[in-house]
């Protein structure tokens, strides 16, 4: 399963590669993926943690 993962990342970083040779596409995509990283660290610490 891992290896599948990390040959999808592959394929799709191979990819979207050219599209962001310019900057314009370069700053979209650096404030996209902050925004996921934002929103999952969120939902990260709206968690609670099981009672043990």
């Amino acid at each position: 399963m891992e290896v599948l993962a990390v040959a999808i990342s592959a394929l799709l970083g191979s990819r979207i590669g050219k599209y962001l040779r310019s900057g314009k596409a370069m700053q979209w995509f650096n404030r996209a993926s902050g925004s996921l990283m934002l929103l999952s660290s969120q939902g990260l610490s709206a968690m609670r943690r099981p009672d043990s």
